[in-house]
């Protein structure tokens, strides 16, 4: 009797882990599309103190997928929620299709900036992700980002001593106008201080580790501890182009030191 007890004991503790291991059996519903979020909320660029011989640029804003990979090509929809004053095909255009290449769970909306229209505006488009046949946006905080543009050049944080902004005229002019700098010689200036880092990679170095890329940090109205290699590779050159080959421009540049 009593083996016979501990047999049926034996089986209803069978049947009970059977019956929950069904029960907590997690299904995958196939229906289900793979979700897709922006990663970034926000974007901006200019075209600021880039070559004016530059008429266009492709901001590249990432997209994301959270699922498994398609062996496939899959496209996905935006939609401009907030255009401004940016008109498409004036201001940006973007493609009409959007995809998501086979075997990636990565994919960018390419946003081509049209440079000879923005003037001294600043622009923005808000985009949102939209579901389609492929994908569903993943929640209200990662399907929309805000992407800001503008062809307008900035004035450049230089400080003298007193922490005040200071133009260096002895090196790039005077002012022009009312406005206390000059945004066309400024623009030029940092063009060939860039070019510095192919011609002498080492000095370009060692000028941005200490005033920063496209000299932000100035606090002494000019960087006298690299004057030679400015002298030498950014105000001869820049001298050359406003007043032997431009002189047409109307910028007045001081002789540098040497030339």
């Amino acid at each position: 009797m009593k083996n016979y007890i501990l047999m049926h004991i034996s089986l209803l503790f069978l049947i009970i882990g059977v019956n929950s291991c069904k029960e907590n059996t997690f299904v995958v519903d196939n229906n289900i599309k793979p979700g897709i979020y922006f990663s970034n909320d926000s974007i901006k660029y200019s075209f600021g103190v880039t070559k004016a011989e530059i008429k266009e640029y492709t901001i590249e804003v990432p997209v994301k997928v959270m699922g498994m990979k398609s062996n496939v090509d899959r496209e996905f929809k935006i939609q401009i929620t907030e255009p401004g004053i940016a008109v498409h095909g004036k201001h940006f255009s973007i493609p009409e299709s959007l995809v998501i290449m086979a075997d990636s769970l990565n994919g960018l909306v390419p946003i081509k900036i049209i440079r000879d229209e923005l003037g001294d505006q600043e622009y923005r488009i808000a985009i949102k992700l939209v579901s389609n046949e492929n994908f569903e946006p993943v929640n209200e905080n990662f399907k929309d980002v805000v992407v800001y543009f503008n062809n307008i050049i900035d004035r450049p944080n230089w400080k003298n001593w007193r922490g005040e902004f200071s133009w260096p005229s002895d090196k790039l002019g005077q002012p022009k106008g009312t406005l206390g700098w000059n945004p066309v010689v400024y623009a030029k200036f940092i063009e060939f201080f860039r070019e510095l880092e192919n011609i002498e990679p080492a000095r370009y170095n060692a000028i941005v580790a200490v005033h920063g890329e496209d000299l932000a940090v100035i606090n002494e109205s000019w960087p006298y501890d690299f004057d030679n290699t400015l002298t030498k590779f950014v105000l001869i050159p820049l001298y050359k182009y406003f007043m032997e080959e431009n002189p047409q421009l109307g910028e007045v540049i001081p002789r540098p030191k040497g030339y």
